[in-house]
């Protein structure tokens, strides 16, 4: 779709409704995309037609798509384990019990050692 239709047809929706601002759009979208950790090819097409659209400049989407990768939006399992682990490190560190808990816990929960080690990078970061 041309962005300059894209554009028009989302200013119609904007005025028709209460909609967020088209930042705060761009931003769920940089979001949904880093869900798995990288943004796909088609992904990169459907974000920049939306960034054009949406008059979004480079300074912009570099902001947010930081601001994206410090926040994304996580599955109900990950949220609960994320939950979890931010218990096990209240006192800054994870005992040999809570590892085996978190152990177990990422299996029934499927959730990856990768995507484990990535949550707890993030914990730690914002705890510095």
């Amino acid at each position: 779709m041309h962005p300059d239709r894209v554009r028009r047809l989302s200013d119609e929706a904007r005025k028709s409704m209460n909609a967020p601002p088209p930042e705060e759009v761009y931003l769920d979208m940089l979001r949904q995309a880093l869900d798995d950790g990288e943004i796909i090819e088609d992904e990169v097409a459907l974000l920049e037609t939306m960034r054009v659209a949406f008059e979004i400049d480079s300074k912009t989407h570099e902001q947010l798509l930081a601001e994206a990768r410090e926040d994304p939006i996580l599955d109900e399992k990950t949220m609960a384990y994320r939950a979890t682990l931010v218990t096990a490190l209240e006192d800054g560190m994870i005992s040999s019990d809570e590892d085996a808990m978190l152990q177990t816990l990422r299996k029934t929960m499927d959730i990856s050692d990768s995507k484990h080690a990535s949550l707890l990078a993030e914990l730690l970061d914002r705890k510095e």
